[in-house]
């Protein structure tokens, strides 16, 4: 094998499993993820400043634009993706990471932009309601238990769509450099996320509504009882979402694999057939 075949393909390391105990895997993601925001510096600053935007808006006007912040985490994964350019690429070898690390490195930086835009999204809703405004989504301002409630179950809808996104979505997005055609599917993903995490939910509260007869009550307990629901949903998803980063790894080796080149080995045969 001549040196030029041993090379990876793209300037990459090949991947390899972190090995050790769990500080030493926890080690190996904070350190992947420390490269990929150190490469993607600027995206991830322009989304805090967007945060801090929505959440002065949401003390002082309203909290429309933090009510959206989850549609911008699931345009995380299209986001960074368009910044892996085959120099970027390059630079990932240069810090000496793996495959494997650029993948982790990018699950965590959108688990972490991911959990900002949820937090903002909730904050957004209790702030508004602190200065004394109404929350775009109600129609009164929620107090008490009704707020508490309220803001769970947003936490753990933006949660299950999230999660289901990055379902969909890492794959595409870290394999390879995502085109236009991405952002339409991250938009039409989560419209589609949201409504399946509604039909389930409305499914299991439709038989309790029936049951109570007291509106508050029953608009109290299906509220609830959809955060459970966003919450099983997010659980089952981000198991199935571990195992698909594993596959992410396994493609990224062998499209690396499959691109190496063959011209060092048509060279060898010529050489020999002008030996002989």
């Amino acid at each position: 094998m001549t040196a030029h075949e041993a090379a990876p393909a793209h300037g990459a390391r090949p991947s390899r499993p972190v090995q050790g105990d769990g500080p030493a895997r926890t080690s190996a993601w904070r350190r992947a993820l420390a490269a990929d925001m150190r490469l993607n510096s600027e995206t991830f600053a322009g989304t805090v400043i967007l945060s801090v935007i929505a959440l002065v808006l949401a003390v002082t006007v309203t909290d429309a634009m933090a009510s959206i912040a989850p549609v911008w985490g699931v345009l995380a994964w299209y986001r960074y993706g368009r910044q892996d350019t085959a120099s970027r690429t390059e630079l990932w070898a240069s810090l000496g990471m793996s495959r494997a690390d650029r993948v982790h490195g990018r699950v965590a930086l959108v688990a972490l932009e991911s959990a900002l835009m949820v937090f903002v999204s909730a904050a957004g809703t209790a702030l508004t309601v602190l200065s004394g405004h109404t929350p775009i989504m109600d129609d009164a301002v929620p107090t008490g238990w009704s707020l508490v409630g309220s803001l769970v179950a947003s936490i753990a809808g933006s949660c299950a769509i999230l999660v289901l996104a990055a379902i969909v979505l890492g794959r595409e997005c870290t394999t390879r450099r995502p085109g236009i055609s991405m952002f339409v599917l991250s938009i039409l993903t989560y419209i589609g996320a949201a409504m399946i995490i509604s039909l389930i939910s409305m499914v299991v509260v439709l038989p309790l509504s029936l049951a109570v007869a007291s509106a508050p009550v029953a608009a109290a307990a299906a509220t609830w009882i959809g955060a459970i629901v966003s919450c099983v949903i997010a659980l089952i998803g981000a198991v199935v979402l571990r195992r698909g980063v594993r596959q992410w790894i396994r493609e990224l080796d062998s499209q690396d694999g499959g691109s190496a080149p063959s011209r060092p080995r048509k060279r060898r045969v010529d050489a020999g057939e002008r030996t002989a």
